[in-house]
């Protein structure tokens, strides 16, 4: 699935976040997401005036430029980081069951050998199957080409799914999920929006969905959504995270970088968090404070692209003081 866990690799900003549900008779289940961080306190000269030059500026302009593109590749696009389970969302809906119709009778044909020899052809069982069923079976084999990265298979398989029982947020999810993938950006965000509507409380898809929005260069319409996950999951510290950096695109930094200090305090081993926090520090003019997140980032993950940039610009704009 990690291929299918949303192109993050195609932005530098760490947000998107896919969670993708399979489900099994009336159970939903998610994918693990990782997680992880630690808390740090902002500095209290955030609001202090500068007074740079014109190089000081410029690589203050630079640090804007990065908190506003964000940190690294998104967890949720493979990151080695471990994994842990979300929280299950509301059990779905599913459609109603219909009348049992009346007894049907078999058909039958003779063997040939006796007249009284006779074999069954069709099974009442699969003339008696409603909808519902047919629409669970779907979907399961929706989830299993997901999964798989056939995405236009899982595609057929949900839109059928949906045409037979349509009072499914998670069919209508993880149709999301594959149209978003295969660039139908859309129509995803018609099916998050139903699967919202069908379920409010639906935290991964109104995290989903703000993801899908910041790719598309709507970052305030993404914020409300963000929020949405962070009331219904406040120990999350994606959904944090995912905030912060869709505040980053608005240049509204403050409200960002309490938003990432937040997620640290969840999760203090976060790359992308403490890299974007960094970022935010170094706008907000504590290069000091940046240099901490993007030293204690290498050690995490000393391969991190982000960190060594970030560090990159402190050097920069010290020496140009």
């Amino acid at each position: 699935m990690n291929n299918l866990r949303r192109q993050a690799n195609a932005q530098v900003e760490c947000p998107l976040h896919v969670r993708f549900h399979r489900i099994v008779t009336a159970e939903r289940r998610s994918l693990p997401i990782p997680h992880s961080l630690f808390a740090i306190r902002l500095p209290s000269h955030y609001r202090a005036a500068m007074r740079p030059s014109h190089a000081v500026l410029g690589m203050l302009l630079a640090a804007m430029a990065a908190l506003v593109g964000g940190c690294g590749s998104d967890p949720g696009a493979g990151a080695s980081a471990t994994p842990s389970t979300l929280s299950t969302p509301p059990a779905p809906t599913t459609a109603t069951e219909p009348p049992t119709p009346p007894a049907l009778t078999a058909q039958v044909t003779s063997t040939g050998e006796d007249p009284g020899d006779f074999e069954e052809i069709d099974s009442l069982d699969d003339l008696l199957r409603s909808d519902a069923d047919r629409a669970m079976d779907l979907m399961e084999t929706g989830d299993a080409a997901l999964e798989a990265g056939r995405l236009g298979e899982a595609i057929a398989s949900y839109r059928e799914s949906l045409r037979l029982a349509a009072d499914s947020e998670s069919v209508h999810f993880n149709l999301a999920i594959a149209l978003a993938a295969t660039g139908q950006t859309n129509e995803a965000v018609r099916h998050y929006g139903d699967a919202i509507r069908l379920a409010p409380d639906y935290a991964e898809a109104h995290n989903n969905l703000g993801n899908l929005l910041v790719r598309m260069g709507r970052p305030e319409q993404a914020i409300p959504h963000f929020e949405q996950a962070v009331r219904i999951n406040p120990d999350h510290a994606i959904n944090h995270n995912n905030l912060g950096t869709a505040l980053g695109r608005l240049r509204r930094t403050l409200e960002a970088a309490a938003a990432f200090e937040r997620a640290l305090s969840l999760q203090p081993d976060y790359p992308e968090a403490r890299c974007n926090f960094g970022n935010a520090l170094l706008v907000l003019g504590d290069p000091d404070g940046a240099t901490l997140q993007f030293e204690e980032v290498l050690r995490l993950r000393p391969d991190f692209a982000p960190a060594r940039a970030g560090l990159q610009r402190v050097a920069a704009l010290r020496s140009n003081r």
